[in-house]
Order: C-alpha cells, then sequence, then structure tokens
C-alpha cells in the first residue's frame, strides 16, 4: 500500500514567545481554546508560557499554509509526533475553529501517537523476519 506523503511547510521558533506572538492572540493577554470534549479554556498569557515549556513544545496551524512550532529542550520525539499530528489534523478541513475541527485534530493526534507507540515492536520484527 504506497501513502501520499502529506507536504506541510514547517515554522520554527527560537523562541516561545515569538511563536505564541506570531498567532496573534498574545495582544490579549490570555489565550482561549476548546479541548476535544468541548470545554472551552481561558488562561493568562503566563500560565499559558508555562505549561507550555513544561509539556516541552507548542505550535498552531495557519490554516492550510504553515505549521508554526516551538521545540524546547524538553520537547520528545513521541511529544513532537503528536503535536504534528494534531496541527495537521486542524490542516484538513475547512477552517472553522469548531468542536468538530478539535474533535479531529484531536483524533490525528491519538492515532499518530499509537502509531508511533507500536513502531518499535513493529520494526525490530520486520528487521529480524520473526
Amino acid at each position: 500500500m504506497a501513502s501520499k506523503k502529506v507536504q506541510v511547510q514547517v515554522v520554527v521558533y527560537r523562541s516561545l514567545e515569538g511563536c505564541m506572538k506570531a498567532f496573534g492572540e498574545t495582544k490579549l493577554g490570555h489565550f482561549e481554546w476548546m479541548s476535544a470534549d468541548g470545554k472551552k479554556y481561558r488562561m493568562s498569557l503566563k500560565e499559558t508560557v508555562r505549561l507550555s515549556r513544561a509539556a516541552g513544545c507548542w505550535a498552531w496551524a495557519e490554516d492550510k499554509k504553515a505549521i508554526h512550532l516551538w521545540m524546547g529542550k524538553g520537547c520528545t520525539k513521541e511529544e513532537l509526533f503528536g503535536v504534528l499530528a494534531h496541527e495537521i489534523g486542524h490542516m484538513e478541513r475547512p477552517f472553522h475553529r469548531t468542536l468538530r475541527e478539535e474533535q479531529k485534530a484531536a483524533k490525528y493526534e491519538r492515532v499518530a501517537l499509537a502509531a508511533y507507540g507500536l513502531m518499535p515492536r513493529v520494526w525490530r520484527r520486520r528487521r529480524t523476519g520473526n
């Protein structure tokens, strides 16, 4: 089965603040977002920065144009994989910022992380022939 490669531009920022500033909501002094279960969140910029640093990476999708990404030293490959998959999920739709869109992006992330978790075991079997 041939897979279709997704062509996505990724803009990588040296600082979390730079990535967030490009997102634009820093002018408001807070961030608002919706989780996949429909719960709406509003958090101060300071708290958003603190949690994002703890997570290790943060990103946002610019419609279907690009993923804007910051990766800190604590960003793991698994976390990065999930963040990128989530943002690709946002890009694979009309841009509406709806609950349905967030659920789809969260589903992309869950599926990608499940595949990522299977990779070492499956890859090892392929290489050994067992």
